[in-house]
């Protein structure tokens, strides 16, 4: 057993001799080498972190027993205790903590640390995807993706000129479709999106769409 283990290759020789009672000792020895690698994330945890949206930490290592793993949490230099590494550690920074830190110890030896930063949680960003005519059904369709900061859906709000002229398919999810309606022969089409997050993040997006004859 290496107590101290470095990193890098090393080269290690066993010797060993026997004595069966009679004439000289017996003598072996065997030479063999060790790698050892930086400790790895099973999951590769995120370094980026927003104030009132839970962290989630997941600490095992690759080729380790989680059991023989505990994280200790800290935030600006405090800790927050000690858990072991299963289940998933969670975290909601609260507004003005600057960063977290997550140390892991394998028997009692720190071989892993891990920093995040916190900011502000930005608001979800709306993008206009793609959009398509069908002129058999008279319907100009637009596909638009939003999403909060980790991912998650969002509600979606929708305001056009000339006035009811466009639908949404859904008012919740990181994905929708806008169906305007064509049977007026419009030939053009102004669409305002408000997209509000479960954190209280809030943004708004406007364009105007020319109808193509």
């Amino acid at each position: 057993m290496w107590e101290k283990p470095s990193l890098g290759k090393r080269s290690f020789t066993v010797a060993a001799d026997a004595n069966r009672g009679f004439g000289e000792k017996d003598r072996a020895t065997v030479t063999f080498g060790v790698e050892v690698l930086p400790a790895t994330f099973v999951t590769s945890p995120s370094n980026k972190g927003f104030w009132g949206i839970p962290y989630t930490f997941d600490g095992q290592l690759v080729g380790l027993n989680p059991l023989d793993i505990t994280v200790e949490i800290q935030r600006d230099g405090q800790s927050l205790g000690v858990k072991p590494v299963v289940p998933k550690v969670i975290v909601t920074p609260e507004r003005g903590w600057n960063s977290l830190l997550f140390k892991i110890f394998y028997r009692e030896a720190v071989i892993k640390e891990h920093r995040v930063s916190l900011s502000a949680p930005p608001p979800p960003q709306i993008r206009w995807v793609q959009q398509n005519l069908d002129r058999a059904k008279k319907v100009f369709m637009i596909s638009v993706a939003s999403a909060d900061p980790t991912g998650g859906p969002v509600k979606m709000s929708i305001e056009s000129q000339p006035p009811g002229i466009a639908q949404m398919d859904k008012i919740r999810g990181t994905a929708f479709t806008i169906n305007v309606n064509l049977a007026g022969n419009p030939t053009a089409v102004f669409l305002k999106l408000t997209a509000t997050d479960q954190y209280g993040g809030q943004s708004t997006s406007s364009k105007q769409f020319n109808i193509p004859r």
